[in-house]
């Protein structure tokens, strides 16, 4: 599929680099990736779920976001659906995911220990989540723009270094790994979006391509979950 393609199913929304980054490190971590179970957190319109698809076909493919409005702008298929996080039963969900992915998401949530432990019950043994993030505490640009979305946003804003996330994860039973996004698209600019957010386009693509981390936190089986006493994997 041409790059022009994948963009239109995106709607040419912006993060369609960063989609493709996770969808080639699932494919890079995972080999076939076809017919898996995928959960999209944080999938605003849903239009990754829907680029995934178009490429390696999935079983089942969920998208939740707080945002009820952007939910029903998405579009459902016989294997896509989106749902409110705040009305989702996770209950039902237990170890059914093959991979969890979230695009930005990780500094929204107030309570990330909770959140690694949700992962956790959700994703199958042996299986993924994929987390980028690029609004942390080292990236220069955060404080300029933590004022913005705390102002614009609807969801919270919080303040977490890298470091903090992996331990917390680490903590929480995962084997955590990490890496700069290797992009190969392009970055988008707008006039007045590129100005707002970042200063400038030179500004903009130092934090893309030097701040913006993707995290592989790896769900292990049973017998290789953290030790907590010994602070060891056995």
């Amino acid at each position: 599929m041409d790059y022009l393609r994948k963009l239109e199913i995106c709607n040419f929304n912006p993060n369609y680099i960063f989609w493709e980054e996770m969808i080639e490190s699932f494919k890079y971590l995972e080999g076939n990736i076809n017919d898996k179970n995928i959960l999209d957190f944080g999938c605003a319109t849903g239009e990754f779920l829907h680029l995934f698809d178009s490429q390696y076909p999935v079983n089942r493919a969920i998208g939740i976001d707080i945002d009820s409005e952007k939910i029903k702008k998405s579009v459902e298929t016989q294997k896509i659906n989106f749902f409110d996080a705040e009305t989702f039963d996770y209950k039902k969900y237990e170890e059914y995911f093959d991979c969890i992915f979230s695009q930005e998401v990780l500094y929204t949530l107030h309570d990330l220990n909770k959140h690694a432990k949700l992962i956790k019950k959700i994703l199958k043994p042996k299986s993924f989540y994929i987390a980028t993030m690029g609004c942390h505490i080292e990236n220069p640009l955060w404080s300029h723009r933590r004022e913005i979305i705390a102002k614009e946003e609807k969801y919270p804003v919080n303040d977490y270094s890298i470091d903090q996330v992996a331990s917390i994860f680490f903590k929480a039973g995962f084997r955590v790994s990490i890496k700069r996004m290797d992009l190969s698209g392009f970055i988008t600019y707008d006039p007045i979006e590129t100005r707002k957010f970042s200063n400038s386009l030179t500004e903009l693509v130092n934090s893309t391509m030097n701040h913006k981390y993707m995290f592989m936190f790896y769900l292990p089986p049973e017998k290789y979950l953290l030790n907590n006493n010994s602070g060891l994997y056995h």
